[in-house]
């Protein structure tokens, strides 16, 4: 940890290319090197830990952030996927750009790329998704996945007390989301505790009422999915309580990919 910051590493296995040495591996995993944080839930206990995929590690690490109040800025990256202050130099697919490891870090230096675009309000966040296609998070979603799972997230989200009848109408007509949600980027650590605190109070509400266990591989993960949408949705209306306009803090969504292609599916496990 430099200057009050903590830089994390997420994903299911260690990185394949060398990340320099500030930056560490999160793991649930008190055995392992890397930082360790408790997870506990039933979720994890009942070894469905799979739903929720990057943010099963989100959750511990936000409640053992709680009690480190010297962490000023949390800076997050997945195994496979980086936010970049600058455009790259690569190929693309979709939205999001592609580069090898050895582009990385050959030809750019790490940690200035993944710095905060924002220096004085310590944030940068993913790459932005305009929704004016498909009209809103509730179509987009339901074109990608089953909508009775997003449906029944909101509803839940509304009896736990995290949304009201107006956000949640709100909240599925929203016209963007942020890719990644808050799994990835850079941002002050009380703003990431806030966040995931009310992720997580929906997610243990959701988990035991609504959730519905998806078997095929890549809709399993479908709590994850909603939480990629919910989690942008509190950040732009948190940035806007605090007058911050979110496209001028949006850096760019890199993958490293060590064969020039992109999984979704194996992208969405982290177990």
């Amino acid at each position: 940890m430099i200057n009050n910051e903590l830089k994390i590493i997420i994903g299911h296995k260690p990185c394949v290319y060398d990340t320099p040495p500030d930056w560490q591996m999160l793991t649930t995993d008190p055995t392992a090197s890397g930082f360790y944080v408790q997870d506990d839930s039933i979720i994890r206990q009942e070894n469905n830990h799979d739903v929720l995929s990057e943010h099963g590690y989100l959750i511990p690490l936000a409640k053992k952030l709680d009690s480190m109040p010297e962490i000023k800025t949390i800076r997050i990256m997945q195994y496979r996927k980086i936010v970049s202050n600058t455009i790259l130099p690569a190929q693309f697919n979709s939205i999001m750009s592609l580069v090898l490891p050895k582009q990385i870090f050959k030809q750019w230096d790490f940690n200035q790329i993944t710095a905060p675009i924002d220096s004085n309000n310590q944030l940068m966040l993913p790459d932005s998704l305009d929704l004016r296609g498909y009209k809103n998070i509730l179509n987009q979603y339901s074109a990608c996945h089953i909508q009775e799972d997003i449906l029944s997230f909101v509803v839940d989200s509304c009896r736990c007390g995290e949304l009201s009848d107006v956000e949640a109408d709100l909240f599925l007509n929203f016209p963007t989301f942020l890719i990644g949600g808050i799994g990835l980027g850079v941002y002050p650590t009380e703003l990431f505790i806030k966040i995931m605190k009310k992720i997580e109070n929906v997610v243990n509400f959701h988990y035991r009422h609504g959730w519905k266990k998806r078997q095929d591989p890549y809709q399993s993960h479908n709590i994850a999915f909603c939480l990629e949408r919910f989690s942008s949705f509190l950040l732009i209306r948190e940035l806007q309580a605090r007058n911050i306009n979110y496209q001028d803090v949006t850096g760019c969504t890199v993958i490293i990919s060590e064969d020039g292609l992109y999984d979704p599916i194996n992208q969405h496990h982290v177990s």
